[in-house]
């Protein structure tokens, strides 16, 4: 069985105890698939096959059922990549069943209809144990473009600009 590291709000979350709390079986599961959805494809420069291309495809104002369609498509691609990724390493140390994915259920991409900007990504996966797990991802599509140490520039997808000051000095 392997474990990682517990991931909250993009930090390492902290027992009582003081130590790092460990993720393990369908919660490893569960953190590995919302971690490769969020992590950008080539976003990780010593594994640049890791990670999914679903944020390059929001945003963009084509049709919204197309941009759904191609970004459930990246999400499925991701996955599989994921399941490889799973059979190389299960060569050279234990995975629980709980944590290998078997089978992917069911992708949904939904744009928030109050703010274009939200996308809510939901993935219902089977893991070789046969448990089903749920996994929803919130994202919103924005870029920040850096002026100096003190300004920076962020614009969404649809081309709304906030000015953002740095207050760190």
């Amino acid at each position: 069985m392997t474990f990682e590291l517990k991931l909250s709000q993009g930090g390492l979350v902290i027992g009582p105890d003081g130590d790092f709390v460990k993720v393990e079986n369908r919660d490893k599961l569960y953190q590995d698939v919302i971690k490769l959805i969020l992590t950008p494809l080539k976003g990780n420069k010593f594994f640049p096959w890791y990670g999914s291309a679903v944020e390059s495809v929001l945003g963009n104002i084509i049709d919204q059922n197309f941009t759904s369609t191609m970004a459930s498509s990246q999400i499925s691609s991701a996955l599989e990549t994921l399941k490889k990724i799973q059979l190389e390493q299960g060569k050279t140390q234990f995975l629980s069943l709980q944590e290998q994915l078997a089978a992917v259920k069911s992708i949904s991409v939904h744009q928030n209809t109050v703010d274009p900007r939200y996308y809510q990504i939901n993935v219902e996966i089977i893991n070789k144990f046969g448990e089903k797990i749920q996994a929803s991802v919130n994202l919103w599509k924005v870029w920040l473009v850096k002026i100096n140490a003190f300004f920076a520039i962020l614009i969404d997808s649809f081309g709304y600009i906030s000015l953002v000051g740095n207050n760190d000095n």
